[in-house]
């Protein structure tokens, strides 16, 4: 009976987001770069059989496009696999996607590979193991008859920013690679003045005004390929990394996202309930500190559904309560939400689980973040740290375990900065180890 709706909403589901991708002409505002096609590729470094030409990424914020055109080279077999697919990801809750141009460059001459009908689109779900669904659909090109030898060019844009950023723009570029490349560029357009951090680089960008559109250059030439060591810690940015941002500060993002975090909607009965009953059965602040937080972790299943907006902005209390399930975001809203409705102080926390101690190094932005926690302070003026998404978390309020993100940005409107993140357990235990090395040597 169920049958054939399900398939409807599929096909509705595919004509939609397949709707959203479309060949155009390259838009009119980008730089166009070109390519060397005799460049030399380097004897050494090459990795994955390809040599890259051309790597060059643009952007026009007041257009809110996105514009990316590569070109490379297959130097032996193993790059034939490498360059004869491409690969475009989009949002179709708020983002189109156009193609450009697919082309095969052999022996001089240019063979058209980009076709509507070769566009496929699927939606791929990477972290469906862990319970997330961002609802990014990735189109793709197999590109028929690439031979070694053949340079393979390829552009495409993509139209939308997020509307919950608000028309504040921030985003970054990465200038090298494990592959070899001959040119590579990074390119703004933007009435607004725009604030910028080299990592891992000395690169000065250039800045050009015309007609009140500023127009923001990085570029370098024959970038060498980098070695990615093993066991790399997942903090450490090795790349040379261009960071932008039209936040002024970090004040401005807590701003941000106090705005987005904010309910003013009466409770529900359901959950005037579950707080009361939480004040009636535990008489100390700290444990309704534990109980709140064990009903939230336990009660509250974790799914996250994070297309469009909803990668940002967490669902209202209420609901969360009423559908008993929710992402970090809205476990972290209910979860304060109770606190506060008991007289206890907290604050949803946005961190970063992969930089961490690095957070501080970086420009302010609101896309910087991937997980939400709560930072409580008690009666006494303590802080304590707790992350509502993990479960049968023992022991008392005051010993609960919670990750060691290092810095997060509390979403209360008496900060300006982000705040640090200390353990504030009391049954810590240390360990040491001890490493005792032979002289090296040839």
């Amino acid at each position: 009976m169920h049958k054939p709706i399900t398939l409807l909403l599929l096909f509705v589901s595919f004509y939609i987001s397949y709707s959203q991708v479309s060949i155009t002409k390259e838009p009119s505002w980008i730089v166009n770069e070109e390519h060397n096609p005799y460049a030399i590729a380097p004897e050494d470094g090459l990795y994955g059989g390809a040599h890259v030409l051309l790597y060059t990424e643009q952007v026009h914020v007041d257009r809110e496009e996105a514009y990316i055109k590569n070109v490379a080279k297959a130097v032996e077999y193993s790059g034939i696999q490498n360059i004869s697919s491409v690969v475009a990801d989009y949002d179709p809750s708020y983002q189109e996607l156009r193609f450009h141009r697919i082309d095969v460059i052999r022996n001089g001459e240019t063979i058209n590979r980009l076709n509507q009908q070769d566009i496929q689109t699927a939606r791929r779900e990477t972290n469906a193991e862990s319970y997330i669904y961002d609802g990014s659909i990735s189109a793709f090109v197999n590109i028929p008859d690439v031979r070694i030898g053949d340079i393979v060019v390829y552009s495409y844009s993509v139209k939308g920013f997020n509307p919950i950023q608000k028309n504040k723009f921030s985003t970054s570029f990465v200038l090298n690679s494990t592959q070899p490349i001959d040119r590579i560029s990074a390119h703004i357009f933007t009435k607004r003045a725009l604030h910028y951090k080299m990592l891992n680089s000395d690169l000065v960008a250039d800045v050009k005004v015309s007609n009140g559109i500023n127009h923001y250059k990085w570029a370098q030439e024959e970038v060498p390929a980098i070695l990615m060591e093993e066991q790399t810690p997942a903090w450490y940015i090795q790349n040379e990394t261009v960071l932008v941002t039209e936040y002024d500060s970090w004040e401005q993002v807590i701003d941000w996202g106090k705005n987005i975090f904010t309910f003013n909607e009466p409770l529900s009965q359901e959950l005037q309930r579950t707080i009361s009953k939480i004040e009636t059965n535990n008489k100390t602040e700290g444990n309704r500190i534990k109980s709140a937080l064990s009903f939230v972790q336990n009660e509250v299943r974790y799914l996250a559904i994070a297309s469009g907006i909803g990668g940002y902005k967490p669902n209202p209390p209420n609901k969360v309560m009423e559908q008993r399930f929710g992402d970090c975001k809205d476990k972290s809203v209910l979860f304060a939400t109770m606190l506060n409705q008991m007289g206890i102080e907290a604050y949803p926390t946005l961190v970063n689980t992969t930089l961490k101690q690095e957070l501080p190094k970086l420009t302010p932005s609101s896309k910087l973040f991937d997980h939400c926690i709560v930072k409580v302070v008690d009666k006494d003026g303590s802080t304590l740290w707790y992350d509502p998404t993990l479960t049968d978390q023992g022991g008392t309020y005051a010993n609960t375990y919670t990750p060691d993100y290092r810095y997060g940005l509390v979403l209360d409107q008496s900060m300006s900065d982000l705040d640090t993140i200390a353990d504030f357990r009391s049954n810590m235990i240390e360990t040491f180890s001890t490493f005792t090395l032979e002289k090296g040597g040839m």
